[in-house]
């Protein structure tokens, strides 16, 4: 494994946690945002799909469905909405662009 690659993985590991521990603090807050959890969810998918933990990524995203219908389109960016995510959870990620 080269530097860069180690690097990358890295950063994406501490990425995954940032937004995981965003997601615990929002929780245990006892505020009610379901926007922000939205949000976090759907942004924690792919840096766990790119580090190969694709468990993890079910995990975290696998809320986002449920929250969708207590955020209003308004509050949300269009590539923030769940509806990719189940599709994306099932198909294999690739690392490498074919030509």
């Amino acid at each position: 494994m080269d530097e860069n690659h180690t690097e990358q993985a890295g950063e994406l590991r501490y990425a995954c946690h940032l937004l995981e521990s965003a997601i615990d603090e929002l929780n245990h807050s006892g505020l009610q945002d379901p926007g922000a959890l939205l949000l976090l969810r759907t942004a924690a998918i792919a840096p766990y799909m790119d580090v190969g933990t694709r468990a993890r990524a079910v995990q975290a995203g696998g809320p986002a469905p449920a929250l969708a219908p207590r955020v209003s389109d308004a509050e949300l960016p269009g590539s923030a909405t769940p509806g990719p995510a189940p599709v994306r959870l099932q198909q294999p990620r690739s690392h490498g662009a074919a030509t």
